[in-house]
């Protein structure tokens, strides 16, 4: 026979659908096919229904049939759980005549009557076309993979009559620490709809935590939708909120990965502590019995190992921010457990991993460096994994303890001391005994302890020891509370304090003056041919300079690299094939490979030409060729051998900036586009060559425009792609204080992708001085290094900046008092410009200009132009 449903209809028509069917307002009845096991004869019925008559009935709603075939619910009663009463529980909501979930009823979706579309499913009570939390789509309905009998594991698989689901599969009783109601398996730990029992409903914006309803979560549990998560290692919300990770993956130290860290274990979709887990305890599939709890890997009804009994689990409240210091303590957002109390920071030698504290000496998990995990069968002792524990401690658990004075294995693995005892040569007691001293639980020798020299938490240095209880140094003087070496040391040069001038350097414990070297001679040899412009690069080890050699008839470039010889020319010399060269030139490596950018004059194709095979190779033939704009300037970023160029110029579609870069097989470019309000400049560092920065996604330009300095990129995204501007602008005076003569900016970014620009301005109106910034990314500011200007008293311009051992260093020209422009260098200390060797002028009393700074490790390197015998030649120098 056929059986009825309900299904949506047109509001139009719902009054209608309710008086004909009965139907909730919104829906029509039609008739349907049962399946086939509903009504042959010898077929049970699936998915947690039961056969009453020629039909599968869910008795957990079923008025007519409430708990078992036949059990009619009376007037005004309905079904809920398999029990007839005037209200639903279990957190399901009387829709009509039944009690329903309007978390996932599509036809009750949020609230009765509110039915989602056709393709749509029910998801925490909206409408929409995916699942959320922990739920997948199975037909029209999100369901819990986990615990659902009629969808337990996979869509079709659905358990027998009798049978439950728990943890994705079929049995007779619930596993992993669930529990049994009605049909169902549910933590009654964190189910708002049974907290801390079966049919123990939470109040609307309640929240179920530790078996409690409440306001918030607790044991350091966070929120998400009705629950509360450890989003430390749930993989439907993990790190935060809804990030779900990908199949296979599993979730740890909130990230999702192939792998759990920090000396968890994977069990199923997630990774687990078998040594506290109650649902896995010591290994995925040991569940703890009622009452119990898992303490070291074993179930048993008594914490042990110093650890203290909170809820069903066993937590170290000394360190645990859910349960610090009590077991419902929790530490605030950012907040970490150190020694039983909350704090921003920890104490007593711990380091923090996380949202915890831990020893880095003895943990597994963290050995060493929050992260480092030891492998199987080894053990965390003086912060290395090792198959076997050193310096006298005891391998207890997964640890290197030391039983003499460690209050949860006191005498011996397991030992622990009461509350309020302390271990003193490996027995417990109210007192330390042997000229030992109570820090916090544990009793320690402050002559000798370094976390504890002299006192509880004073902890030695890295480099220092404890001797007498005193803090000293393994090897050089202490000085404050550092380990110098006086014989080189700049701020404490032959004595504690003695620090050097900022040209100065600690050489055998005295201050002797820093003066550049020159590396090698120069590279223009007289008379001819003269630089017009270079570029300073390294491969890493050694120097390497590109530059424009004025010939006859056209120019040429030259690539020269430091030899043990001196300088040697690499390959032959590039030219331009079409015109002249123009006065322009980058270099670029990827890796050891150098990559050099030039153009010639007028609309003529930019090269970029790479070194391989004992060659010259141009990239792209000719190269990229801006349609109907002559370059004034360009500039080359590397991507791994991606190259990547920014280019600037005029021509008859006017005046632009442009991007571009090598796809393989063409050169892509943007659309030419003039910066707002009018059109601008490339920056162009120290040497008058344009300067472009790779922060590890994006090629950064600086530009000059009006009077502004700003930094851009461009987006690709979305087609065509738009210039985007960097933070705001980075001028510390107002509109037009630049120095009008000059377009000298240079732009270059830190190890991590951080940004630095140095420029000129003109404070006041006379004058210029130089400045630099650094991009903050979490503010989206540029902020001053320092309290004013990098330059001195003189006329500063041509900067060139580059980060060198992390640490901001600018190149650039000042006019002294005798009129002469002297290349000078400064580097940023943390709180202030401080000069760098002398001036690096080959003669001084001739001026020199264009510098070009790079590091080579954790050396400057400046190449600049000086004239000599009527020409200008190019030098590199290096502070030894």
């Amino acid at each position: 026979m056929k059986s009825f449903e309900c299904r949506s209809t047109p509001l139009l028509a719902a009054s209608m659908a309710v008086a004909l069917a009965g139907c909730p307002l919104g829906f029509e009845r039609f008739s349907v096919d049962p399946p086939a096991e509903t009504v042959d004869a010898g077929i049970s019925c699936v998915g947690g229904t039961l056969p009453c008559g020629d039909r599968c009935v869910d008795a957990q709603t079923d008025s007519s049939n409430c708990g078992a075939c036949g059990t009619a619910c009376a007037a005004g009663e309905v079904c809920s759980a398999g029990v007839c009463g005037v209200s639903c529980g279990g957190g399901t909501t009387h829709c009509v005549n039944r009690c329903v979930d309007t978390e996932t009823d599509p036809a009750n979706c949020g609230g009765c009557a509110t039915a989602c579309g056709a393709a749509e499913v029910c998801s925490a009570g909206s409408c929409g076309f995916t699942c959320a939390g922990e739920t997948d789509r199975c037909g029209t309905r999100c369901v819990d993979l986990q615990l659902d009998p009629a969808h337990c594991g996979a869509c079709a698989t659905a358990c027998a009559a009798g049978e439950l689901c728990s943890v994705g599969a079929c049995g007779p009783s619930c596993a992993g620490g669930t529990a049994q109601c009605g049909a169902k398996c549910v933590d009654l730990q964190l189910d708002p709809a049974h907290c801390g029992s079966c049919g123990t409903t939470c109040r609307a914006g309640e929240v179920c935590s530790a078996g409690a309803c409440g306001l918030a979560c607790a044991g350091g549990t966070a929120q998400c939708g009705t629950k509360c998560v450890d989003t430390q290692v749930d993989p439907a919300h993990c790190g935060s909120c809804g990030t779900y990770c990908d199949a296979g993956e599993v979730c740890s130290a909130g990230t999702c990965g192939l792998a759990c860290t920090g000396g968890t274990s994977k069990c199923g979709s997630t990774c687990v502590d078998t040594q506290v887990d109650p649902a896995h305890c010591g290994d995925c599939a040991t569940v703890c019995g009622a009452g119990e709890v898992c303490s070291a890997g074993a179930c048993g009804l008594v914490c042990t190992g110093g650890t203290a009994k909170c809820g069903s689990l066993c937590v170290d409240t000394q360190v645990d921010p859910g349960h610090c210091g009590a077991c419902a303590t929790v530490c605030g957002p950012g907040e970490v457990c150190s020694a039983g109390s909350c704090g921003l920071a920890c104490t007593g030698g711990t380091a923090k991993c996380g949202a915890k504290c831990v020893d880095t000496q003895v943990d597994p998990a963290n050995c060493g460096a929050c992260g480092t995990s030891c492998a199987a069968g080894k053990v965390c002792s003086a912060g290395s994994c090792t198959l076997s524990c050193t310096g006298g401690a005891t391998h207890c658990g997964g640890s290197c303890v030391d039983t003499q004075v460690d209050p949860a294995n006191c005498g011996d693995c397991g030992t622990a001391c009461n509350p309020g005892e302390v271990c003193a040569n490996g027995s417990c007691g109210l007192t330390c005994t042997g000229g030992t001293a109570k820090c916090g639980a544990k009793c320690v020798d402050t002559q000798v302890d370094r976390q504890n020299c002299g006192g509880c938490a004073a902890t030695c240095g890295a480099t220092q020891v404890c001797s007498a209880g005193a803090c000293t140094c393994l090897a050089g003087s202490k000085c404050g509370a550092s380990c110098v070496d006086l014989s080189t040391d700049f701020a404490n040069c032959g004595s504690c304090g003695t620090s050097c001038a900022p040209d100065e350097a600690c050489v055998a414990g005295g201050c002797v003056v820093r003066f550049w070297e020159n590396v090698g001679a120069s590279l223009d040899p007289s008379p001819a041919p003269a630089a017009l412009a270079h570029a300073l690069g390294s491969d890493g080890t050694v120097p390497w300079v590109a530059w424009v050699a004025a010939e006859s008839p056209v120019n040429s470039v030259y690539v020269h690299q430091m030899q043990p010889g001196g300088w040697a020319q690499v390959g032959t010399r590039l030219t331009g094939g079409i015109g002249t060269v123009s006065p322009f030139i980058d270099l670029q490596f990827d890796g050891d490979v150098p990559n050099v950018l030039y153009f010639e004059s007028g609309i003529q194709p930019a090269h970029v030409a790479k070194y391989q095979s004992n060659t010259w190779a141009q990239v792209g033939a000719p190269g990229f060729t801006p349609s109907c704009v002559a370059l004034s300037s360009a500039a080359l970023a590397l991507n791994g051998n991606a190259p990547h160029g920014v280019y600037a110029g005029a021509g008859g579609c006017g005046m632009g900036v442009g991007y571009t870069t090598w796809a393989g097989n063409i050169w892509w470019q943007s659309p030419l586009k003039a910066p707002q309000p009018a059109p601008g400049l490339l920056t162009m560092n120290g040497s008058g060559n344009a300067d472009v920065a790779w922060d590890g996604s994006r090629a950064l330009v600086a530009l000059s425009d009006l009077g502004f300095t700003y930094v851009q990129y461009w987006n690709p995204n979305p087609n065509p792609g738009a210039w985007v501007t960097l933070g705001p602008t980075l001028n510390v005076g107002p509109a037009g204080s630049f120095y009008p003569y000059s377009q000298f900016r240079s732009i270059a970014t830190a190890a991590d992708g951080t940004p630095y620009v140095a420029w000129t301005e003109s404070p006041g109106g006379s004058g210029t001085v130089i400045y630099v910034k650094k991009y903050s990314a979490a503010s989206s500011t540029w902020g001053l290094l320092g309290s004013g200007k990098v330059s001195g008293p003189g006329i500063a311009d041509f900067p060139s900046i580059s980060i060198i051992g992390g640490v901001p260093y600018v190149a650039f020209v000042e006019r002294n008092t005798l009129s002469v422009d002297e290349v000078l260098v400064r580097r940023w200390n943390g709180s202030a410009w401080q000069r760098v060797g002398r001036p690096l002028n080959q003669n001084a009393s001739t001026s020199a200009a264009m510098p070009y700074l790079v590091g080579i490790g954790n050396v400057p390197y400046v190449a600049f132009r000086e004239p000599s015998s009527g020409a200008a030649r190019l030098y590199v120098k290096r502070l030894p």
